[in-house]
């Protein structure tokens, strides 16, 4: 949420800044509901969605998530809010942990502007 912000007020205006959101259950979470919940963080932002899951990209990149069974006979999953951080092509940089603010990936992106100018 605190990407989202910095892309609506312009925080990140002039960096090349992609927001992805990926889903973790692509049994629920269906390509035509992903895309307009995405956009409601930032037009930004665009969803990511695979039949085969992100099992795989979440362990490279750090990310944990499981499946939750809840009393009522349904599901959640409970998963790290990490913001991950992807250089140009492809080349994964590390992530930020919680808590963190606005200021900070704001500070974080623009130190990695100036390390790739």
């Amino acid at each position: 949420a605190e990407s989202a912000l910095l892309a609506d007020e312009g925080a990140m205006e002039g960096m090349r800044f992609q927001g992805l959101l990926f889903t973790i259950d692509p049994a629920r979470d269906k390509p035509e509901n992903l895309g307009p919940y995405v956009k409601t963080f930032s037009e930004r932002f665009s969803g990511v969605w695979s039949a085969d899951g992100v099992d795989e990209l979440a362990r490279k990149v750090d990310v944990r998530f499981e499946q939750v069974k809840m009393d009522n006979g349904g599901y959640m999953f409970d998963h790290t809010s990490n913001v991950v951080i992807v250089g140009p092509r492809s080349r994964y940089i590390g992530y930020i942990k919680r808590p963190h603010s606005a200021e900070q990936i704001a500070q974080i992106f623009e130190l990695l502007g100036k390390k790739n100018s």
